[in-house]
């Protein structure tokens, strides 16, 4: 039967048998009263709260209305309700449910197992348990007088077992014996049906009038019981009409526990809902519509607001009354407080949760077995030493869990233990973990009993010992392994203990390896180590032994007494060793051999003094040409400091000319690395270039590796300058004895020309036609001397009359005559400088190195500019002058423009003869190379610095003399010369030039003797009978020099002057072309009025004491000179 049955119904079962509104509601009560003497359950507080409502309205009591159930039954069925058999079959079916609720009867619940549940069963005293019956949807066990009769299916709910029970017990005795009878046979017949042994079961319901009686009496009095029942339970009782959604009934004990007034929940609607804590509203409301749908008991717990403000856990059990439609009419409940136990439960699980937090969180797995090595309970410790869930290894064997080769020496350890042998087991157990792997566990275990002291299983923890039984083996390891290193290795191991004297009380045996020591005597000896180190180094180490307490470690080189009587370097590191309070236990130390380290740093150490003192420049570099190191040299030279440049490429610093092969050394092919050598360029952090001469060489480690090159630089651009100029003065030396020879014979063609236009001038008188053409011979024969005068001066073979100077005075008495020149178009800027001081040079070859560097600077500015002409003195000389310049002071005749500047090419070629950059027909190419030639045959030096678009700049450095300037000398030009009557001893070898000479002395008074050469001059001077006035000679002859002749007839003739002639001169005695005063001179080519005056000049010299010094002449070995 199903619970919706129509049968099972106790409204149906009225309607049936047709009584009336009146006697129904008197039924109730009957009901109810029944139903809590047959079961004292919930469904018994249900009816009770019916018993409530009804109750109002049922006059009489229970004998009442057995008597009109009675008379109703007596008087036969009403029009149209059932017939006796009809009233009858509502009861079939429920034999075997009466009996169940039959208080009369033992009631038992029963487990699937057949054993009855503890708290679940009661029965009559003095009775015999008839059956027990589990009313529940499901299979369940039915028992007959202890006899086992099969599986009924049951599908009663309890509300209906107690309704039908009840009805079925008041017919029965209401109706009287024939009736019951009937409705007793009907019901066996049903009953039979499910069970043909629940027959015997009848004769139990035959029951005497008398007891009928007495029940009858018996519900009389449950009826007011049953009143005083519903008020007097300890829970709220509740009924709502579904229709309405309004309390119905609730009982007092909802003033007594919430302090609110029963009315206020029936005549104020909604008041209860807004009592519900807002947070369980939902929740309650979601409990309500699903008993409303499916019509199920179900229960609620939520928070309610008392009166007095308190918030109370509440348990409501829900029950929903449905009419015989399945429309559902009332929703009933039952209220009871929980605050308490809910916070006991709180408490039990918070109390819960900390415990397996408190489990949980312990490292060591805790677990517990049964009796059989079942796992039971685990901790989460389980799941990470393992990796196993704690879920799929409860109730496996522990065994399971243990790595095979230990299984059965774990299960013989475990076996006197569960056999009941005191104590507890401890042992170390390798477990598998789910990746397949091993943890050794520490296996802790105890049996645990019950209250009959049997064995029902272990407890105990698992401690994870993997890391160390590993550290363990590990340290075994250790040990074996620092005791072979030890053994080999290079430090002495030794430890002192703390306190007096620091004695040894451990050294390692390697000592007699590396000194010759065995570690035995120097234990034996506390103080044998001391003893040990250098008298020179013990005080030193007895000091620093003294702060090792305070420093904690200390390191410090000593040396040390070997077995073989040398000493050896040692290094001895020292620290202290401290327990956990800080305190100092003792002292460990290492000893290291460092003699091969000191004696390598010393060397060391002098390389590095030797570089960082060498004065050329030494840069390291990586095999790729990184700078690593630079020394001193190279920051001075280059003036780069060495943070600036390490870090750069060598090759970014200098620049090799191409096929140097200088940038190809560091090309990773080049790993052959030999060594390079060549000339670069560098350049200086002030931007000037230097010309350096460069040895690259590699440097290999002791496994043939290429680790570094070394380059050696010097500079050399002072030897490069100086071997520029000299291949210069070579290449002009040779051009100048070249033009010099030729301008010594142009010169006495020249005189010879120019002497017999003064002839020719004189002959022609008045014609002008022939007096035009010989003065135009006589400038054209000038301005050849002019030109050989140039040949002479740049190839420092002319004669120069020395004087001393003051250059700025030069300067200005040039000035105005340089601003002429210049145009208007350029500015002259002179700046002279206070204090110059005085040179010793030819005032007019000054003169003319001024005028020619003038017109270079203008030259070079075709659209205007500036020349600055500056004086200046240097104090360095070679320092401060150009390259070859001597040491002391000098003076500097600076001449600057701010022209078109020349390139490194040009500059390299400005001072060689006939080189010009101004085009045909603009310039000789002789002025710079005159400039050059008369500085140095001043003795000075001349540098230039020159760039395109920037100008100019020459600088002229004359050696400065400190004496006063000479006054120059007054020009004699235009005075004629006057004659006299003395003697001279004319001595030429070119005839030409003799003959002219002869004839212009002859007219003007003098006696001439005439020679070709010395000998032919010593001779006629022999052979002369008077006196001789002058010896007038060239100075370059055959056979016999000017100088040779002329010393040779001063020795004869004391008195006798002496005037040389020569188109050059180069004869020591003039310094290479530089004539002394003492000295007189002539150079060619001369006029015939320059030599009438230079003889009278001679003549009328006052004599100089002593014999005239006369050049001495090179012999040329060629005639004519």
């Amino acid at each position: 039967m199903s619970p919706s049955s129509p049968a099972l119904d106790p409204r149906g079962a009225r309607r049936y048998i047709g009584l009336g509104p009146r006697l129904r509601y008197r039924l109730y009560p009957l009901t109810l009263l029944v139903g809590v003497v047959i079961s004292l359950g919930l469904p018994a507080v249900f009816y009770a709260a019916e018993y409530a409502l009804r109750a109002r309205t049922a006059t009489g009591d229970a004998r009442e209305f057995a008597s009109e159930l009675a008379e109703a039954l007596s008087e036969g069925p009403e029009e149209g309700a059932p017939s006796l058999e009809g009233r009858a079959a509502v009861f079939r079916g429920v034999v075997g449910v009466f009996l169940v609720g039959h208080d009369a009867m033992s009631v038992s619940v029963l487990d699937r197992a057949g054993l009855p549940v503890r708290g679940f069963a009661h029965a009559t005293p003095g009775r015999e348990a008839w059956w027990s019956i589990r009313p529940v949807v499901g299979s369940a066990p039915l028992v007959v007088r202890g006899r086992a009769l099969g599986t009924v299916e049951v599908a009663f709910s309890q509300s209906a077992i107690v309704a039908l029970s009840a009805l079925l017990l008041l017919v029965s005795t209401a109706a009287g014996a024939g009736l019951a009878a009937f409705i007793y046979t009907s019901a066996l017949r049903t009953a039979t049906a499910m069970d043909e042994q629940i027959g015997t079961l009848v004769g139990s319901l035959e029951r005497s009038t008398a007891e009928s009686e007495q029940l009858r009496a018996a519900a009389e009095e449950s009826e007011q019981n049953y009143r005083e029942l519903v008020q007097g339970i300890d829970a709220i009782v509740w009924a709502l009409d579904v229709a309405t959604r309004g309390f119905v009934f609730v009982s007092r004990r909802a003033e007594a526990l919430l302090g609110y007034p029963v009315e206020r929940w029936i005549e104020e609607p909604g008041f209860w809902p807004a009592r519900i804590h807002e947070g369980d509203r939902e929740r309650v409301l979601g409990v309500v519509k699903a008993v409303m749908g499916d019509g199920q008991d179900r229960e609620v717990e939520y928070r309610a607001s008392a009166a007095d403000g308190r918030l109370l856990w509440l348990r409501d059990h829900l029950h929903l009354v449905q009419e015989e439609a399945g429309r559902p009419r009332q929703l009933r409940g039952l209220i009871t407080d929980v605050t308490g136990h809910r916070k006991t439960e709180e408490a039990l699980e918070r109390s819960r949760e900390e415990y397996r937090s408190v489990v949980d969180s312990i490292q060591q797995v805790i677990y517990r077995t049964d009796a059989r090595g079942r796992w039971i309970f685990l901790s989460a410790a389980w799941v990470e030493a393992t990796g196993f869930a704690v879920e799929e290894s409860l109730g496996r064997s522990f065994l399971d869990f243990v790595h095979p080769e230990d299984r059965l020496r774990h299960a013989e350890l475990f076996q006197p233990l569960m056999g009941g042998a005191a104590g507890h087991l401890g042992r170390e157990v390798r477990y598998r973990t789910r990746a397949g792997g091993t943890r050794w566990m520490e296996v802790y275990a105890r049996v645990t009993t019950d209250e009959r002291g049997r064995i029902t299983g272990t407890f105990g923890t698992l401690t994870d010992v993997t890391e160390r039984k590993q550290a363990e083996e590990e340290l075994v390891s250790t040990r074996e392994r620092l005791r072979h290193l030890l053994a080999s290795s290079p430090a002495v191991i030794h430890s002192r203990q703390v306190g007096d004297g620091f004695g040894v009380t451990f050294v390692s045996e390697n000592v007699s390896r590396l000194f010759g020591w065995e570690a035995e005597e120097l234990l034996e000896d506390p103080g044998g180590w001391e003893r040990l180190v250098h008298p020179d180094d013990g005080p030193g180490m007895v000091a620093r032994r003294a702060l090792i307490l305070e420093e904690g470690q200390q390191i410090h080189e000593h040396r040390l007494l070997c077995r073989d009587g040398a000493y050896r370097w040692v290094q001895d590191e020292w620290r202290v060793v401290r327990d956990p309070a800080g305190q100092p236990l003792e002292v460990v130390g290492t000893v290291v051999d460092v003699t091969d380290r000191r004696q390598a740093e010393e060397a060391r150490a002098r390389l590095s003094s030797a570089v960082e003192q060498a004065s050329d420049s030494i840069v390291i570099t990586s095999p790729e040409g990184t700078i690593v190191y630079v020394n001193p040299a190279f920051e001075r030279a280059t003036g780069y400091s060495r943070d600036e440049v390490i870090g750069q490429d060598l090759r970014g610093l200098k620049q090799a000319e191409d096929g140097s092969g200088f940038g190809e050394a560091f090309q990773p092919g080049a790993a052959r690395a030999e060594p390079w050598a060549g000339r670069l360029t560098g350049k200086r952090r002030d931007g000037t270039l230097t010309e350096e001469e460069v040895t690259l060489s590699p440097v290999w480690d002791a496994n043939g590796r290429l680790v570094n090159r070394v380059a050696l630089l010097r500079d050399v651009t002072r030897e490069r300058r100086m071997e520029e100029q000299l291949r210069q003065s070579q290449k002009m030396e040779a051009v100048g004895r070249l033009a010099g020879g030729v301008a010594h014979d142009f010169n006495n063609v020249l005189t010879v020309i120019t002497g017999r236009c003064h002839f020719l001038k004189q002959r022609v008188g008045g014609d002008s036609t022939a007096t035009r053409d010989v003065t135009l011979i006589h400038d054209a024969a000038l301005r050849a001397a002019a030109l050989t005068r140039q040949l002479l001066a740049f190839s420092r073979r002319q004669v120069l009359e020395m004087r001393v100077l003051d250059v700025n005075s030069v300067v200005a008495q040039m000035e105005k005559m340089l601003r002429r020149l210049i145009g208007e178009d350029i500015d002259l800027v002179t700046v002279p400088a206070q204090d110059l001081g005085c040179v010793r040079a030819d005032p007019g070859q000054l003169e003319q190195v001024l005028l020619n560097l003038i017109v270079n600077a203008r030259d070079a500015m075709p659209r205007g500019g500036r020349i600055t002409i500056e004086t200046a003195s240097v104090i360095g000389g070679a320092e401060d002058g150009p390259a070859g310049s001597p040491p002391g002071p000098h003076t500097v005749l600076a001449v600057s423009d701010n022209g078109c500047g020349m390139d490194p090419e040009t500059l390299s070629h400005i001072f060689e003869p006939f080189f010009t950059t101004k085009g045909r027909d603009r310039g000789t190419g002789l002025g710079l190379a005159t400039v050059y030639g008369i500085v140095t045959q001043s003795g000075g030096h001349i540098a230039v610095e020159s760039e395109p678009g920037r100008g100019t700049v020459f600088r002229i450095y004359l050696p400065r003399v400190d004496e006063p300037p000479d006054a120059l000398p007054a020009s004699a030009a235009g005075v004629e010369a006057r004659g006299g009557r003395e003697t001279i001893l004319l001595t030429e070898d070119a005839q030409e030039l003799r003959d002219l000479a002869r004839e212009v002395l002859a007219q003007r008074g003098y006696q001439v003797l005439a020679a070709a050469d010395g000998t032919a001059a010593l001779a006629v001077a022999a052979q002369h009978p008077g006196p001789i006035h002058l010896l007038l000679t060239d100075v370059v002859m055959p056979r016999m020099s000017g100088r040779e002749l002329a010393e040779e007839l001063t020795a004869r003739h004391p008195g006798l002057k002496v005037l040389y002639m020569s188109g050059y001169t180069d004869d020591a005695v003039l310094r290479h072309g530089v004539l002394r005063s003492a000295v007189a001179f002539l150079q060619k080519p001369f006029g015939p009025g320059v030599l009438a005056r230079k003889v009278r000049e001679i003549l009328d010299a006052p004599p100089a004491g002593g014999q005239p010094e006369a050049p001495a002449a090179q012999a040329s070995g060629a005639g004519g000179r």
